[in-house]
C-alpha cells in the first residue's frame, strides 16, 4: 500500500474531491486542473495527491468539518493552489510537512492570523529553502527534532559551529551558517551569524535557550500540524 492509498477513504476522497473542485472554480486560479492534469502521472502529481489526502486525514483527527463556502472562498483557494504548487516544485519532505501545516491550520480555522499575513507566511514558506526550514525546527523543539532523526541529544556538543553539522549533516558549515543569517535578517532568529565564531562558557543545546524570535515561532506555528 503506498502513502496515498494509506490515507484514502471515503470521507477523505469527498474532501480531496471538493478542494480540486473549489480551486479550480475560484477566478484568479482556475489553472489548478490542467496544472495537476498535466503532471499525471508524474511523480509530483503524486506528491500533490498526497498532501491533500494527509491534510484530510489531518482534518479527520482534527473533528473538523468544513462547509463548502469555506473551500470556495478565494483565501483558501489561494493557499490550496500554493501549497500544491510547492510540493510539485519541490521534492523535499520538509517542504511537505510544511505546506500540510499550512493547508490544515488554513481549513480548520486554527490560525489567528488574518489573510494578509497569511499570505506573507505563505511566501516565505514557498521560497524559504529546506535548510532554512530545518533551522526552524530545530532551534523550535531541539529534542523532538533530534529524537525525530534518531540523532543522539547526547552527540549534540561543543559550540554552534561544531553541532548545527550534527544536527543537519551533509550539509557544509558555511552554507548552515549563512542560512542561520538569512533567518536573522528575516527577524525570525534573535542571534546573528556571528554566533558560529564565538567561544562560549557552555556547550551542547544548553546554546540553543530561546533563539526564535515571536515572528519565527508564528510562523514555525503556522507550518506545523495543530495538536489534537
Amino acid at each position: 500500500m503506498n502513502d496515498i492509498e494509506r490515507f484514502r477513504s471515503p470521507a477523505r476522497d469527498h474532501l480531496i474531491n471538493a478542494l480540486k473542485a473549489g480551486v479550480a472554480s475560484a477566478p484568479f486560479c482556475g489553472g489548478i486542473a490542467s496544472l495537476m492534469n498535466d503532471y499525471i502521472p508524474s511523480r509530483r502529481h503524486q506528491r500533490m495527491e498526497e498532501l491533500l489526502n494527509r491534510v484530510s486525514a489531518d482534518l479527520e483527527n482534527l473533528n473538523v468539518k468544513i462547509s463548502e463556502q469555506s473551500w470556495l472562498s478565494d483565501e483558501v483557494a489561494f493557499a490550496v493552489e500554493q501549497c500544491l504548487k510547492g510540493v510539485a516544485e519541490n521534492p523535499k519532505r520538509e517542504k511537505m510537512e510544511a505546506f500540510r501545516g499550512i493547508l490544515t491550520n488554513s481549513l480548520s480555522n486554527r490560525s489567528s492570523l488574518e489573510s494578509i499575513e497569511r499570505e506573507f507566511f505563505i511566501h516565505l514558506a514557498t521560497n524559504l529553502s529546506t535548510l532554512h526550514l530545518l533551522i526552524l525546527s530545530f532551534l523550535d523543539a531541539p529534542e523532538s527534532y533530534l529524537s525525530a532523526r534518531g540523532i543522539s541529544a547526547s552527540s549534540v556538543r561543543g559550540g554552534f559551529r561544531r553541532f548545527f553539522p550534527i544536527a543537519i549533516p551533509n550539509t557544509d558549515i558555511d552554507a548552515i551558517r549563512s542560512a542561520f543569517g538569512e533567518l536573522h535578517e528575516l527577524g525570525m532568529v534573535n542571534s546573528p551569524k556571528s554566533v558560529f565564531d564565538m567561544t562560549t562558557a557552555g556547550e551542547g543545546l544548553t546554546l540553543l535557550g530561546d533563539r526564535l524570535t515571536d515572528f519565527g515561532k508564528k510562523f514555525v506555528r503556522f507550518c506545523s500540524v495543530p495538536e489534537v
